[in-house]
């Protein structure tokens, strides 16, 4: 693969060579644009910012409208642009433009405070602007206004509002969205159109775009269903594009900046971010730097509806106190962003961003149901980088880019299984886990006609990890964990993973002003490979890290068509196929997650196993022989109509999608006579008859990962926006997912369950030369009754119990907590016998303490007022009836009654 890299890579910088005209940026080729800018009232609005905004969301040119409201942007180069008028007091205005060599442009803008507003993804069709209203996806847009205006600590949170999009909480600082009832590695993550995503990304909920802080992002688009022709790999469900600020321009030197500080009383957050911007005209910067410290969570009621001691023990969970202990945790984040215009047609830029977490600890494996009293995220911390050369106007093409990327995620770990035979005294491991990804992209754009565009190029990513366990067993002879031993780490320490992408998308005008195709295609490359080399040995001096290369490669493409009936009605459909290709942690994972101890495909394979699915009565069924791993395809079908106008906009569309080879968590089967081996590292201590094995990390069976079953996803989605008069305006959404398996009809087993319909509904009023704002809204989700023995069985979800669990609880962690003394339970006065015959019933069969996630419905109220030209007060009032809930698929409880107060100070 090397090989070919640097050919292509070689042609396609030869090809921006070529491309290279000077003569491009004359005056006798380049555009002219002027417009006019009024408010809602008719009047017009001088001093409005207006930016021309080209690839990547580079800033062009700029210009102030005068006392007239009338502004000019001279010598403008032949390209796909996006017009973006902002003045204070007045929602942002984006529209799409296409300029064509040597015409004269003219435009009108009216600006407007209410809630419905024009807006711009770029996601959609790889950085060709397009209005939202036209694109055949299903998009969504999160402004910089917007996320000024939430309570988010993380990233994810900002995105709770939004149509399609369900936010999981694993523990306090991390958050994953779903979209289309997929997340995590089913769902892609992009930094300004660069790939998030890498290698290591996890199954099912994962904590990475919590490292991204909100209070850099200028805006987020979500994009519905899948966009593996644009970006490749993992997008599923859908793609997240953080959109960082870009450097503002201007005629004369200067400083510009930010201070923004907020208070949350429900977990007692803290936070200060800072920003300071400046420039010139051919030059800018954007500097920033934030930190936060979070402290314990008061869920709703005070009470964690799945702590482990209500899970195992039968009791309140008011015992443990009324917050969740071990939710606290620090974050500091930094942005870094320069701008250079080498010519009227060339920008060079570089993008820096970093996000570190520390004492982060995973809830739901503490007392949120697991029990133990170690298991640690610290510390996080990411490093992304950018660098980026765009070119306009480049001989036949309209655009050129080139970027390198950089994007470095270490993800460290700390646990300890406490309840087994050893309780206190289990061994304790300690992980460093490190990812690099070097990215290279280039892409072209060329506009064949005013109605036809095409854009093209290709991407390889280099990723290397890093990947260390060391294991600290208890001494009697010192009386602590003196005892270190190297163990097999939870991937292959120096292993590698290369993605070649070739793309091409069209979009074309069918029929002018009423037909447009977009069409793609995507060819990928993917080669895996892991040495035993750097790797430690077993007691028996076998490498526990077997050699392994993996090479497969998959064609993709998506077909859409957007109809329109009339300026107002479009009509939209789509056909699309997503892919994504296993990761590092679908073939070689190992170690333990929120479902028990997980072992390498290849490590079943060599043990001879077999897999088979637990039911809700821990009776083993679909028994199979493990299979090398395939990639996950998705096949998209969706309707969609959209409506617009001054005073309603609104869609509503209609998705059916099937995947196929869907890899899932599955129990290991080994033949009999296992106990004493060593799996993953760890010596088994149990097997039952059905051929299960259990080590001293998890009370359940140890899992591996395979391909599983055909599953269909079938949903609705729609959105509305009507001005209920010219001050107050009703926002409202929601969206539905059913999930099923197609051999069995019963719920899929996907990560982390299938979230409920869910939905947001809001009243704002907002007037024109006021100072404030106010807006009561709800956030609610129905019950979801249709759970799989997958998420039966995890704590955090259906929180399955069984006699053996309660039993290591009961000797373990209880004793550990100071509940359990002389085999006695404090709170009771049980043994352990009767708090197991309590608990699981005279049979003491395995039972369930949910059987539905329990629906829910907030009542929140926010508001602000701007104080003078500079200051700003916002205030958001979260569930106001305290009332307990959890997100489905979350490890934590959301927040009880919870006060927030942010002021934001600019000069």
């Amino acid at each position: 693969m090397p090989g070919i890299i640097r050919t292509l890579f070689c042609a396609l910088v030869a090809l921006v060579l070529l491309g290279h005209n000077p003569t491009l940026a004359s005056s006798s080729l380049a555009a002219r644009i002027g417009g006019v800018v009024t408010d809602q009232t008719g009047a017009t609005v001088g001093g409005a910012s207006i930016v021309l905004i080209g690839a990547a969301g580079l800033e062009v040119r700029r210009s102030l409208t005068d006392q007239s409201g009338r502004f000019i942007l001279e010598n403008v180069p032949a390209a796909d642009y996006v017009v973006s008028v902002q003045k204070n007091g007045f929602r942002e205005v984006r529209r799409v433009l296409q300029v064509t060599p040597g015409e004269t442009v003219r435009l009108q803008f009216q600006l407007t405070v209410a809630s419905i507003f024009e807006a711009v993804t770029v996601t959609p069709a790889r950085g060709q602007p397009q209005e939202l209203f036209n694109v055949p996806q299903s998009p969504a847009v999160v402004t910089e206004i917007d996320l000024a205006r939430h309570s988010a600590n993380i990233l994810p949170q900002a995105l709770r509002d939004v149509s399609g999009v369900h936010i999981q909480q694993t523990t306090s600082g991390q958050g994953s969205p779903f979209v289309r009832g997929l997340t995590g590695q089913q769902v892609l993550h992009l930094i300004n159109g660069v790939r998030f995503n890498n290698a290591t990304f996890r199954p099912g909920a994962n904590q990475y775009t919590a490292l991204i802080d909100q209070d850099f992002a200028d805006r987020i688009e979500v994009v519905r269903g899948p966009g593996s022709t644009q970006y490749g790999s993992d997008s599923l469900g859908g793609t997240i594009n953080v959109l960082t600020r870009a450097p503002q321009g201007s005629d004369r030197r200067g400083l510009h900046g930010s201070v923004n500080t907020f208070f949350a009383s429900a977990d007692l957050s803290a936070g200060l971010s800072t920003t300071v911007s400046g420039g010139a005209n051919d030059w800018g910067f954007v500097i920033g730097a934030s930190g936060r410290r979070t402290q314990d969570l008061r869920p709703g009621g005070g009470v964690d509806s799945h702590s482990v001691v209500t899970r195992l023990l039968g009791i309140s969970a008011k015992v443990l106190g009324n917050r969740l202990q071990d939710t606290a945790y620090s974050q500091y984040n930094a942005e870094a962003k320069f701008q250079f215009r080498l010519s009227d047609t060339d920008v060079l830029s570089f993008d820096y961003l970093r996000g570190t977490q520390l004492g982060l600890r995973r809830y739901d494996q503490l007392n949120g149901g697991i029990g133990n009293l170690l298991n640690s995220f610290d510390p996080q911390i990411l490093n992304f980088f950018t660098a980026r050369y765009d070119r306009l106007g480049a001989g036949p093409f309209a655009s050129i880019s080139s970027i390198f990327s950089y994007n470095g995620q270490r993800d460290d770990r700390r646990s300890q299984g406490i309840n087994n035979a050893q309780g206190l005294r289990s061994r304790i491991s300690d992980e460093f886990n490190l990812t690099r990804s070097f990215g290279y992209q280039v892409q072209a754009g060329v506009r064949v006609k005013r109605n036809h565009s095409l854009t093209f190029g290709a991407e390889f990513y280099d990723e290397h990890i890093t990947s260390r366990r060391q294991d600290f067993s208890f001494s009697n002879a010192t009386g602590g964990f003196t005892n270190v031993a190297d163990a097999r780490a939870r991937f292959p320490n120096g292993s590698s993973y290369r993605t070649l992408g070739i793309f091409a998308q069209d979009i074309v005008s069918l029929i002018p002003q009423r037909l447009t195709a977009h069409l793609g295609i995507r060819y990928s490359l993917f080669k895996y490979n892991q040495s035993s080399l750097g790797n430690p040995l077993d007691a028996s001096g076998q490498p526990t890290v077997p050699d392994l290369e993996e090479n497969f490669d998959d064609i993709t493409f998506n077909t859409g068509l957007t109809f329109t009936i009339n300026r107002h009605l479009n009509l939209t459909g789509n056909i699309s196929r997503g892919f994504r290709a296993p990761n590092v942690n679908d073939f070689a994972a190992t170690g333990l997650s929120g479902l028990g101890f997980e072992v390498s495909p290849a490590e079943g394979v060599r043990l001879r196993g077999s897999t088979g699915t637990l039911d809700s009565s821990r009776r083993l069924t679909d028994i199979r022989p493990l299979q090398p791993i395939a990639a996950e395809q998705l096949y998209n079908y969706e309707l969609a109509i959209r409506f617009h106008d001054s005073r309603f906009s609104g869609s509503l569309a209609a998705f059916d999608s099937e995947i196929s080879n869907l890899i899932e968590r599955r129990t290991l089967l080994l033949p009999a006579g296992a106990v004493g081996q060593l799996v993953g590292g760890q010596p088994i201590i149990r097997q039952d008859a059905t051929g299960a094995v259990f080590t001293s990390q998890s009370n359940t069976a140890a899992f591996v990962r395979t391909n599983a079953n055909k599953v269909r996803l079938r949903g609705v989605e729609g959105g509305m926006a009507l001005k209920l008069r010219r001050d107050l305006a009703l926002n409202a959404n929601a969206f539905y997912v059913r999930g099923t398996d197609l051999r069995t009809g019963a719920p899929p087993s996907l990560e982390n369950g299938i979230p409920p319909a869910t939905g947001f509904v809001g009243v704002r009023w907002e007037r024109a030369g006021m100072p404030g704002w106010f807006e009561l809204y709800t956030n609610f989700a129905a019950p979801q009754r249709r759970f799989s023995d997958n998420d039966i069985s995890q704590a955090r979800i259906g929180a399955l119990r069984t006699r053996e669990e309660i039993a290591g609880f009961f000797n373990g962690g209880a004793v550990a907590r100071g509940l359990v003394h002389n085999g006695i339970l404090l709170t009771t006065a049980e043994t352990l016998a009767q708090v197991q015959l309590r608990v699981l019933g005279p049979g003491l069969q395995p039972n369930a303490l949910f059987n539905k996630n329990p629906g829910f419905a907030l009542l929140n109220v926010r508001g602000g007022l701007r104080l003078g030209e500079r200051s700003s007060v916002t205030v958001v009032l979260e569930n106001l009836c305290d009332k307990n809930y959890r997100t489905m698929g979350s490890g934590i409880d959301g927040p009880g009654v919870n006060a927030a107060v942010r002021y934001s100070f600019s000069f």
